[in-house]
């Protein structure tokens, strides 16, 4: 196949010798489409898909059905094929960062994603997990509709007691591959956590639930309970929260290179998302900064010119003392009657003058700056009082 080629022609036939020669999920990478998208194709063509199970039961040497490709089809037998280009727009940006990281992880040949049908040397996490579920399941009340959950500190599986091998067993291989691609797993109280680059991704495995109606012979309206499905899926609990689950075309086992790419995708986008937080919480900081110093300016601004009209109305009213102490002495020489006792008043006077004038400042032994504050604006009286 040449993956330079914008379109491939092949006929119905050979697309039907492709989807049973190998799975879809690696077919898809190969045509660089989503498999979803070839299923679709496959659809129009009636061209028929392996049953669920099929390409595992192969690894296992086992029988599997092979459909007939139908005779009767009217339509045309030439299919196109519409490559993606990487990067021809931001709709596929995405979906093509998904396929390149995914055909990276499943060439990878020091991966095994075979899940072997008994636990083999488990992680500690399972064992710990088989151990609780065992003893939950004998427990009494262990079992709540019909499904069994680790307690606290274990990690996160809520399975039908019949799926517990299965869970386990498709839980040690996602824990085993996400190791080896040097990634870890923690478990706080009830919530499990796959560790990539730092970035702390939510997880957890679960049984999905059906909801059934019961008839109620004693009363006019039914009752309904949910009930195991027998579908499990692998849950990652970040927005946007995404599922893999047991399908028509795939089970879960077969869907865990998927599981890989989208856990290692969602801790490049918390990463990118911290740093755009990061970024933000700066720019707001550094905004704040500068609203502040604005505001302190201005409060600054509002308060030396407060002081300068205080100043302006002090040297005003110690300038019109002067004026007034110089005409009251003047007077008194001119009228013969400046005796020592007014002598010694008009110094004193002047004294204060000088003490009340903001040119001068002249210190004073009982006077304080605070005096002059008052003098300038004397505080109102408070006239609230009781009557009686």
């Amino acid at each position: 196949m040449n993956n330079q080629k914008e379109n491939i022609k092949i006929s119905r036939q050979e697309l039907y010798n492709l989807v049973w020669s190998k799975p879809m999920s690696k077919l898809a990478l190969e045509y660089n489409i989503s498999d979803n998208g070839l299923r679709k194709i496959c659809k129009k063509f009636d061209i028929p898909l392996p049953l669920l199970g099929h390409w595992q039961k192969i690894q296992y040497n086992k029988k599997v059905k092979v459909i007939p490709l139908p005779k009767d089809f009217k339509g045309d037998d030439s299919i196109t094929l519409n490559e993606r280009k990487e990067g021809h727009s931001k709709e596929n940006e995405g979906i093509s960062q998904f396929h390149k990281l995914l055909k990276e992880i499943s060439s990878d040949n020091s991966l095994s994603f075979k899940v072997p049908d008994k636990l083999s040397n488990p992680d500690q996490f399972i064992i710990k997990a088989k151990e609780d579920l065992a003893n939950k399941a004998k427990e009494k009340y262990g079992t709540y509709r019909g499904i069994t959950t680790t307690s606290s500190g274990v990690i996160s599986i809520s399975v039908a007691p019949k799926n517990c091998s299965r869970a386990l067993r498709i839980m040690d291989k996602i824990i085993k591959l996400l190791k080896q691609r040097g990634h870890n797993i923690i478990v706080n109280h009830n919530t499990t956590h796959v560790v990539i680059r730092g970035e702390e991704i939510k997880v957890r495995l679960r049984e999905k639930l059906k909801r059934v109606t019961i008839p109620n012979p004693k009363y006019s309206w039914d009752n309904s309970e949910y009930v195991p499905t027998g579908i499990l899926s692998f849950k990652i609990d970040e927005y946007p929260e995404k599922e893999f689950n047991d399908t028509n075309n795939q089970t879960l086992e077969e869907q865990i290179p998927k599981i890989l790419t989208k856990l290692e995708l969602v801790s490049e986008k918390i990463k990118r998302d911290n740093e755009e937080r990061e970024i933000r919480h700066k720019e707001y900081i550094k905004q704040r900064e500068i609203e502040e110093a604005i505001k302190k300016r201005h409060a600054n601004e509002v308060e030396n010119f407060k002081r300068l009209l205080e100043d302006s109305e002090r040297w005003k009213k110690a300038t019109d003392l002067k004026n007034f102490i110089t005409a009251l002495e003047n007077k008194a020489i001119k009228e013969n009657t400046l005796s020592e006792e007014l002598s010694n008043w008009i110094k004193w006077a002047n004294d204060k003058a000088d003490w009340f004038d903001p040119l001068v400042n002249k210190n004073d032994d009982l006077l304080t700056v605070k005096d002059k504050e008052e003098i300038l604006s004397p505080t109102k009286p408070n006239n609230n009082y009781y009557r009686y």
